[in-house]
């Protein structure tokens, strides 16, 4: 019933197990990996139902010898808080474990991540002196620095690519506007007057995401999706105040999908006409470029 066999069934017996301890023991009879009581539940105490590490193959070291490895290591290592959080949380509810076996779970786990950490950091496991450092949480806290400069600048590499993409989307709409719009009274195509009012192409991701800090709306969060060109972002401004937000406007599968004003607001009455004719202009022009290009392969 259980699937095990009998002297397994007497190690599950001899620990008093529950259904953790059945857990452990029947991965490891799959593997072909004896295990004495005592040392199914020191394994348990530290790794508690960890069966992917008891499946690892390759192992630097056996069980028996990193289970005392984090137990020598773990003498000191911090517990957690013992305060109000653990009064008033769940866990007032039940005993809470041993201070020596909670020590050696939050070291195993703390170990299990630094391996990771390593991995990424390139550094070679190989050496036991590495995969098993002295003075471990030391040299935890060191790796832990060491792993977040290194994500650090990987997010300031991801984030110029993303803004770099965006500019030159942004530069590609100004260019298709002013094919589009030829003429239009002398102003720039990323300048379209109209009503007393200014459509302005922004210039650069932080030109988007500081317009949704002032106007405190989400087109911040818009950046990547002009940079994959999946939806374009124009800014509505009046005439006199060319610079100061007031409008935002997201323009999609060549319609309007929004046009959003401070905390979300509504159109008003003179910035939907602006908008209803820009998407107008828009159609026409776009129309208009799709007959000129029939006509010329046509020709």
């Amino acid at each position: 019933i259980l699937g095990l066999n009998k002297v397994n069934t007497r190690v599950l017996q001899a620990v008093n197990g529950g259904t953790y301890h059945l857990r452990l023991l029947q991965v490891a009879q799959q593997i072909n990996l004896n295990l004495k009581p005592e040392q199914l539940q020191e394994f348990y105490e530290t790794f508690e139902c960890n069966t992917d590490l008891l499946k690892e193959t390759g192992r630097k070291v056996s069980l028996h010898k990193l289970v005392k490895y984090i137990s020598r290591e773990s003498e000191n290592y911090p517990i957690g808080d013992q305060g109000c959080r653990w009064n008033y949380s769940y866990n007032r509810y039940k005993e809470r474990e041993d201070p020596r076996i909670e020590r050696k779970q939050n070291m195993a786990k703390d170990w299990l991540e630094y391996l990771e950490w390593c991995k990424t950091l390139n550094y070679n496991l190989d050496n036991l002196f590495i995969y098993m450092p002295k003075n471990f949480k030391k040299v935890h806290d060191r790796t832990q620095r060491e792993y977040q400069e290194l994500q650090d600048r990987r997010a300031a590499e991801e984030k110029r690519r993303r803004e770099e993409a965006a500019r030159k989307a942004m530069e590609e709409t100004r260019k298709a506007m002013a094919e589009l719009f030829k003429q239009n009274e002398g102003v720039s195509a990323f300048a379209i007057k109209g009503k007393g009012l200014l459509l302005v192409v922004p210039q650069s991701g932080d030109e988007i995401r500081a317009e949704g800090e002032a106007l405190h709306h989400c087109v911040g969060t818009y950046v990547d999706k002009v940079a994959k060109g999946e939806t374009n972002i124009f800014f509505v401004r009046r005439a006199e105040e060319p610079d100061k937000p007031y409008f935002t406007m997201e323009w999609k599968n060549n319609t309007v999908i929004q046009c959003r004003g401070s905390h979300n607001c509504g159109m008003t009455p003179d910035v939907k006409v602006f908008v209803d004719v820009f998407k107008k202009k828009m159609l026409e022009s776009i129309e208009h470029d799709k007959k000129q290009q029939k006509r010329r392969r046509c020709g």
